[in-house]
Order: C-alpha cells, then structure tokens, then sequence
C-alpha cells in the first residue's frame, strides 16, 4: 500500500530509539498497535456497513424489478388474446355478410316482406324446403341472398366456440 522497503523501516526504528528513548519505547510501541488496531476495526466496520447497504440496493432493486414484471403480468388475459386472435374470422364474416346484404335483387323479384312471419312447414313440404336441390329458381333473391349469409355467421360461431372450449381445455 505504501511500499515501504526494509531499509527505511530500520531508518524508522533507528529515529524512534533516538527520539523517544530505549525505557519509553515499548510503551509508545503498545499505544501505536491500538491505534493501528482501532483504525483497522473501523475500516472494517465502515466496509461492512457498506456492503451490507450495497445489498439492501441490489435487493431493493430486484424487488422492484419483479414488482413491474408482476404488474406486467396482471394485464395478461389469455382468453381476450384468444379472442383477439380470432377476430379477423368475425371481420371476414361481418365483411361477407355485408357484401351478400348489399348485393341488389333481381329485378322483377318481390320483395320480402320482414314484419311477417316465416310460414311454418309439415311433412314432405318441410323436408323438401330442407335440400338445396329442392328450392325453386324463382326464389326471392334477398332470402336467397340471407341463408348463405346466416350459414356463414353461424359457422363462424361454430369454429368460435370449438376454439374457445380447446382453449379451456388446455
């Protein structure tokens, strides 16, 4: 630390004896190894407190640290991600619905009438209304227009949940 030799300590040694004299200098020898003994002490003292509040930072930043990632944590919903990711599915079907919907009728063709219930049908009638090849040519194109549309929301709806009950599952 001070890179002191060998050499000046005896010229140090020499001085002293001169200086203070053979009967004192154990004395003066003692009092300077507790002084020496005591600023060791505090120095080591002085290190460890400072260490000891080097760890309380380290600590307290790591607290904080894993309190933002925790706080980054409770906006994670993985059911709206999930929904969120399916989105795109309800904007083509909202697209297409609204392309079928605003495709014209064909002239000539009445107009249905919405305020007016659908007739119910039994038996054969039913279950030839069922098949696509069964309904007649001359339909009104708005009706023809609304089932595809109708079709296509619902099987949005269909891949929707199926998704959703994997998810849950998982």
């Amino acid at each position: 630390m001070f890179d002191i030799g060998w050499a000046e300590l005896l010229v140090v040694a020499v001085v002293a004896i001169l200086v203070v004299g053979p009967k004192e200098l154990p004395g003066m020898l003692r009092s300077f190894g507790k002084t020496v003994g005591n600023l060791r002490r505090m120095a080591s003292e002085f290190q460890g407190q400072f260490s000891e509040a080097l760890r309380e930072a380290e600590t307290q930043a790591g607290v904080d640290d894993m309190k933002k990632s925790m706080s980054g944590m409770s906006d994670l919903n993985p059911m709206k991600d999930f929904k969120n990711s399916i989105n795109p599915l309800n904007d083509i079907g909202k697209d297409i619905n609204s392309a079928l919907k605003s495709t014209p009728a064909a002239p000539g063709a009445p107009q249905p009438d919405k305020t007016a219930a659908p007739p119910t049908q039994t038996g054969a009638s039913a279950a030839a209304s069922e098949t696509p090849a069964a309904t007649p040519a001359t339909e009104n194109s708005a009706a023809a227009v609304e089932q595809p549309a109708v079709a296509v929301d619902d099987a949005l709806k269909d891949a929707q949940k199926n998704e959703m009950q994997k998810a849950e599952k998982a």
